[in-house]
């Protein structure tokens, strides 16, 4: 699978094109998207519509997940799942210790 890396600011972020993150990821685009991460630090995936499970999958492929305080509290939150659903909007966070970790994922 080939991806595409452009840009987006000179000092941070790049958006990645070519890539349905619906569909398991290859080791060399997981290395590709770990190259692109060391040197952009924010990466933009544009019109992705996952469901949860397959956000999870996707964000196992960076390391062990971590499911946040507020996530694990449930009850309400600021904005409703339903008041950005349907923008494809997802998250997740990646923090370095040593090995290359994901701390969590989640959907907004």
């Amino acid at each position: 699978m080939t991806i595409t890396v452009t840009q987006l600011h000179p000092h941070i972020g790049a958006e990645i094109g070519g890539l349905d993150l619906r569909e398991p990821a290859d080791a060399a685009t997981v290395e590709a998207l770990w190259e692109a991460i060391d040197r952009h630090a924010v990466l933009v995936f544009h019109d992705q519509q996952l469901s949860d499970e397959q956000l999870r999958s996707f964000a196992r492929r960076f390391g062990e997940l971590e499911i946040g305080r507020s996530a694990a509290r449930g009850g309400r939150r600021r904005l409703s799942r339903h008041a950005v659903r349907g923008h494809g909007a997802a998250s997740f966070s990646v923090r370095r210790r040593g090995d290359r970790v994901c701390r969590y994922a989640r959907r907004l």
